[in-house]
């Protein structure tokens, strides 16, 4: 076997013929590997079907699609060429709207160069990461490339496809939450669009590795196509479930920003959720005061964890027009508390909610507590001074309120409220503060932040 075109950490394993540990392995098999996804025809929608496909599943098995056999099958040739090519070739060469990487697709800059990673628990992965919208730029480029050229036409054909099933879902599963297509269509923005290129490198023992980590999707869809190998698997009632490949059909997947969308139970309004991802943490990308990972409780891929800071300031603002008109709304921080924590009980957090644009409501800020209240002198903190200090949670009313336990397992605690008249197009900001008491803060695990039709009492 010719191993030039595999990166060099997955050339040796190749060879090796490790004697199995069953207890080792990363992938326990089931007794469910030949339950079916939920079947969903194009050509004849029905939402009904395909809502409660969404709801039970997440994902669904889409037949008469409408992609040529033909073009698949000639992409997947050009695929494979591309792949066959040498690994320093792919790696020096292959930047811009056609990125080459290995291990993880989330592993690139935004210029398209290979960030730096450390070899234990690779991903056994490799592949190409397409920016639809930038292909256009190859043209008049790919002249003296043929290989380059026909790549180029078939990914922008086998892209239109893509947007004409993705929008065309999206519609009718906007639709069937009461929503507008019209108002919801930014957040499926074909200027967004990827086209991602797998190729998993052989391993003499498949259960001691993932091709993938375990994760969500961020998107507002996935549409896999997938050859007769298969692999993919999912999670669903606390067990994995095999996928196997079934020929001329696709798997489409809910991602994080589809599951953002819901309809409250009581009074059928719309709701919206931010993840952690969209909202603007200070320091957030400092990888000594955050870190993020995934979830397994989590609807969306990652989530936020406070590691030290003492200026906590998370942010986020959503356009109005995703939620119902002449409605008050409440914003809730979703999070989380780790065990080992510090600092979150000591002075009450800052928080208020507000119209974004001059002269357009008025702020008003409250104070929260995040966690519970720790006693007057800590060894620690002995710098806080008394009048620094909150008084203990049975004399806290009103100055502040404490967080409560929401069905899913997590925490939330109210932010603010407001009123969206007419839903047209405004934005609503929220923010939580907590830079006053100068002291250091760490076990705060942010999911993100919930806007939903607030209850009359």
């Amino acid at each position: 076997m010719d191993l030039s075109s595999y990166p060099p950490p997955y050339r040796q394993p190749i060879h090796q013929n490790k004697t199995r540990d069953p207890s080792q392995s990363l992938h326990q098999p089931t007794a469910d590997s030949d339950l079916l996804l939920p079947q969903i025809d194009f050509h004849h929608l029905d939402p009904k079907e395909l809502a409660e496909a969404c709801r039970d599943w997440g994902m669904f098995r889409l037949v008469n699609h409408g992609v040529p056999t033909d073009l698949s099958n000639r992409l997947r040739d050009q695929i494979k060429q591309l792949f066959s090519l040498p690994f320093e070739s792919k790696e020096a060469n292959w930047k811009g709207p056609i990125a080459y990487f290995w291990d993880n697709p989330a592993a690139l800059t935004p210029n398209g160069m290979v960030m730096k990673r450390s070899l234990p628990n690779l991903n056994w992965v490799e592949g190409f990461s397409v920016r639809l919208s930038q292909l256009p730029q190859l043209q008049g480029d790919d002249d003296h490339d043929p290989m380059l050229k026909s790549f180029r036409c078939l990914l922008e054909e086998y892209g239109r496809h893509m947007a004409r099933l993705a929008h065309t879902l999206f519609d009718v599963l906007i639709t069937n939450l009461g929503m507008d297509p019209a108002l919801c269509a930014p957040y499926l923005s074909e200027s967004t669009g990827y086209l991602r290129l797998y190729r998993y490198p052989p391993y003499p023992d498949p259960d001691q590795v993932s091709g993938l980590e375990a994760h969500t999707d961020s998107s507002v869809l996935s549409i896999l196509n997938e050859n007769v190998v298969g692999g993919l698997q999912v999670f669903k009632d606390e067990r994995w479930i095999d996928i196997k490949p079934v020929s001329d059909t696709l798997v489409v997947n809910m991602g994080d920003m589809m599951q953002s969308f819901r309809l409250d139970r009581c009074s059928g309004k719309k709701c919206f959720m931010l993840g952690a991802r969209e909202l603007s943490i200070i320091w957030g990308d400092t990888p000594e005061y955050w870190s993020w990972d995934s979830y397994p409780e989590s609807r969306f891929q990652e989530v936020a964890e406070l590691l030290n800071v003492c200026w906590l300031e998370i942010r986020g603002k959503v356009e109005t027009r995703v939620l119902s008109p002449r409605t008050t709304y409440a914003a809730y921080l979703v999070f989380k508390l780790a065990e080992e924590r510090q600092g979150l009980g000591l002075v009450p957090a800052e928080v208020f909610v507000s119209f974004i644009g001059d002269g357009v409501g008025e702020v008003e800020n409250h104070n929260v507590y995040l966690d519970e209240y720790w006693p007057s002198y800590d060894p620690w903190y002995p710098f806080l001074s008394p009048t620094v200090l909150p008084p203990p949670a049975s004399l806290r009313q009103p100055e502040g309120q404490s967080p409560r336990e929401r069905e899913d397992g997590w925490m939330e605690i109210e932010m603010g409220e407001f009123f969206n008249d007419q839903g047209d197009d405004g934005e609503v900001q929220m923010c939580l503060m907590e830079v006053k008491g100068g002291h250091w803060k760490s076990g705060l695990i942010v999911e993100g932040i919930e806007l939903r039709p607030k209850q009359s009492n």
